[in-house]
């Protein structure tokens, strides 16, 4: 348990109670915390939600938070303070990956934290900001995430077969080989465990360091670290003898608890162990096959006898008797502890951590005699007005995950079959390809036990059996869906089942699947979609074998005269074509003849004297071609030059279609095109619009026409939001008098001030936010005044 100060000890024995107050701070661009409960002199935080249990290898965090007040906090209100560095570039402050740290300060009833009552109860990055209709939603792990996001993408071997290295010593190196030497593991006691030499495969950090904690019975997870201050990646073992409770709880504290249940269904009360005795070596030098068991025979006499089994690899660094020994031990130890699992909300306290021991006290109604039982589950609930409450779910004693023993218990041995068998391999494994994602299903056994539900696992590695490190979900179903998976990607998938005691069955037979891309040839033909032509940056690539998607190679062979290459000037990917006639056309696209076109192509020559010659091609409503606008160069160095080039689509057209096609050259060198736009020029022109003179006159205070035929009077305002004015006028009075009104949408914000040109040379003008263009200086004996020099911006 975390240790308390005198003053939340006293607080938490105060009968009259007492408030817990979040506050949640956010690191910005410039790597300074802001306090979101006085950002910009506002309050933001409405609750909070920190969630931990020991089934699961990182904390989750959940913030609610007001999305507009004075300004908005949502990423993507580009001009909100918020957002603003102070150099006043854009830079989001609740931005995915920022760091965030939540606290929890308490006081007496009605009261108000002071500073040095706050305690930290969470630290992590951000990985999902919801902008909804009414409030902000902010979602992060702890810590552990950037372990768990984090590949191990290189092979590497660890560990010593002659002395062995500590186990400790490999976490911590495995950390440091993938960039995260940041995390410096904490170990408060020495495992005493040596590792074998092995080789690390490729899966997530997080995955690799659990696995080596959980081989030996240990847990390896973000933890409070009193002398430090924060959070520290920690190797720890569950103190499983522990009998003295941390803290007690009655019903005055818990009031109606939300359950108390006992099940049968993760009690496990004999375990072997089967692994390769690297000290016992047969003939050819191959380590023997051994097993040992561990039980608790006072579960056993409860309950009866239920077995389990952990089979080692032959590669697997439990390979001594005593190793092996330890992790029996250590999974009895955990599963055949009592059944018994309550659940109840409590005032938050702040000092529990996972695997405290709690003693519940009766209440003569679900419960008559005292339990003490370890925290499996807490959770914090608060809200600003210092409203909180506190989850806790109990069981058993101080123990590593019941959850990540059961995923080992699948793994196949040599050993006698268990007593309970699961459901036989799901039959007929089917997958389907989606975009960033896939979809599986499968057949259940004709034969064997009834299934309950079923468990997905996946692997990048074809081979791969089902433990905890491939376990991706669970239900009751015989169909799974997974998404946001990045797209391209093989994977490797078995399903196993478990009946309704939770025992687990035979894994299916294994198929693979790509994930795949959201491509511009998913969409229909010549459909407009966005850039043109479509994939002009040629980013989006699905298929190694074809040109990037939207384009097709008309002349040449793919992969000998044209390649994707990385060598580009923006993005991640360019083409390359051979200056040898070789020809890339794009997907054909919607045009309109009158209109007028701008092609812009980036691109470089291997070879000084290349050319380039750039068609856009203009096809009829049945794609007949009517004609084709050239653009070329002849490239004079090897630096990324602009090819631009202006066209008008012809009578007819209906599509227009751009190609690169390569001029032969000596020595047939490589042109690199980087990016491809075809983009219409001009729009639309807003007419003039008259200004009265008839018998509705907009004009006044004696202002009159000086020629309605030869100089019209008007206003238009362009594209650009900009105004201008035209005409020539007779002087009525001149002064601060209005001549004209603007009407609304032609206003500046503010006076405008003009020099106008007038019959005998300059006047001055004035133009007001209400839109009075007021003349108030023009020489003597002035005759007209022109106001084709009143141009400006509309701003209101």
């Amino acid at each position: 348990m975390r240790p308390l100060t005198a003053f939340q000890a006293a607080l938490l024995t105060n009968p009259a109670g007492y408030s817990t107050h979040p506050r949640v701070w956010v690191r910005d661009a410039a790597g300074t915390y802001r306090n979101l409960n006085a950002l910009l002199g506002v309050d933001w935080v409405l609750g909070v939600r920190v969630n931990e249990k020991v089934d699961a290898p990182v904390a989750e965090a959940e913030v609610a938070l007001v999305r507009s007040g004075p300004v908005s906090l949502s990423p993507l209100v580009t001009q909100s303070p918020a957002n603003t560095t102070a150099s006043g570039s854009f830079a989001p402050l609740l931005a995915e990956g920022a760091y965030f740290r939540v606290e929890l300060g308490l006081a007496p009833l009605r009261g108000t934290p002071r500073e040095e009552d706050y305690f930290e109860v969470f630290r992590g990055r951000v990985d999902e900001v919801d902008a909804g209709p009414e409030e902000l939603k902010v979602v992060g792990r702890d810590l552990g995430g950037l372990l768990q996001d984090t590949f191990i993408e290189v092979e590497r071997d660890y560990g010593d077969d002659t002395h062995g290295v500590p186990v400790q010593n490999v976490i911590q190196a495995l950390c440091n080989d993938n960039g995260l030497s940041a995390f410096g593991l904490y170990t408060p006691v020495d495992p005493l465990s040596q590792r074998g030499r092995y080789t690390q495969k490729v899966e997530p950090v997080l995955d690799a360091v659990r696995t080596l904690a959980q081989r030996i019975g240990w847990e390896c997870r973000m933890r409070w670290r009193a002398d430090a201050g924060g959070y520290a990646l920690t190797l720890y073992a569950p103190d499983r003898l522990q009998t003295l409770e941390d803290w007690s709880f009655g019903p005055d504290e818990y009031g109606d608890l939300e359950s108390v249940t006992r099940q049968l269904v993760d009690i496990r009360t004999d375990v072997e162990v089967v692994y390769s005795d690297s000290r016992d070596l047969d003939a050819s030098g191959t380590a023997k096959r051994k097993k040992v068991t561990a039980s608790n025979p006072s579960a056993r006499a409860q309950v009866g006898r239920r077995w389990m089994q952990l089979a080692e690899g032959a590669s697997s660094n439990i390979d001594t008797e005593a190793e092996a020994q330890r992790l029996a031990d250590a999974a009895v130890a955990d599963l055949s502890v009592s059944p018994l699992t309550v659940a109840m909300m409590v005032d938050p306290h702040p000092g529990l951590e996972l695997g405290d021991v709690v003693r519940v006290l009766p209440d003569g109604v679900r419960l008559d005699t005292a339990h003490s039982l370890s925290v499996q589950e807490l959770e914090f609930q608060c809200a600003v007005d210092g409203t909180a409450r506190m989850k806790l779910v109990l069981r058993g004693q101080p123990s590593t995950s019941v959850r990540e023993w059961l995923e080992r218990d699948a793994r196949p041995g040599v050993a006698p079959s268990a007593p309970f068998t699961g459901p036989a391999a799901p039959q007929g494994m089917r997958v389907t390809p989606t975009v960033s994602g896939f979809s599986v299903a499968w057949t259940p056994a004709a034969t064997g036990p009834a299934w309950e539900e079923y468990e997905l696992h996946t692997s990048r590695t074809a081979g791969f059996s089902p433990s905890g490190a491939t376990f991706t979900a669970r239900g009751k179903t015989t169909r799974f869906q997974l998404s946001d998976l990045p797209p391209g990607t093989t994977y490797f998938c078995r399903v196993v089942g478990r009946d309704t005691k939770g025992n687990v069955g035979a894994p299916s037979e294994e198929v693979s699947v790509t994930t795949g891309y959201l491509t511009p040839a998913s969409f229909q033909s010549a459909v407009a979609f966005g850039d043109s032509p479509p994939n002009a940056d040629f980013e989006s690539w699905s298929s190694e074998a074809m040109p990037p998607d939207a384009w097709t190679l008309a002349v040449g062979l793919w992969g000998a005269h044209a390649q994707v290459t990385t060598e580009a000037y923006t993005g991640g990917r360019a083409v390359r074509l051979v200056a040898s006639g070789t020809r890339l056309d794009s997907q054909a696209m919607i045009a309109r003849p009158g209109d007028k076109y701008s092609v812009d192509v980036m691109v470089r020559a291997a070879q000084w004297g290349t050319s380039l010659f750039v068609h856009v091609v203009w096809y009829d409503g049945a794609f007949n071609l009517l004609s084709v606008a050239t653009t070329s160069r002849t490239l004079a160095s090897s630096e990324w030059q602009r090819l631009t080039g202006f066209h008008t689509a012809p009578a007819g057209t209906r599509y227009v279609q751009v190609r690169l096609l390569t001029e032969a050259t000596v020595g047939s060198p490589w042109l690199y095109v980087d990016s491809v736009r075809l983009e219409r020029i001009g729009g639309l022109v807003e007419p003039w619009a008259t200004i009265r003179t008839g018998q509705l006159n907009d004009l006044e205070n004696g202002w009159t026409p000086w020629d309605v035929n030869g100089w019209p009077l008007g206003y238009y305002k362009n594209s650009d939001n900009e105004v201008a004015m035209r005409g020539l006028v007779r002087p009525g009075t001149v002064g601060y008098v209005n001549v004209h009104r603007l009407p609304a949408g032609y206003r500046p914000s503010s006076p405008r001030a003009f020099t106008v040109p007038t019959s005998h040379g300059l006047g001055l003008a004035q133009l007001n936010p209400d839109g009075g263009l007021q003349v108030y200086s023009v020489p003597a004996g002035t005759a007209w005044v022109s106001l084709d020099t009143v141009r400006f911006r509309a701003e209101a």
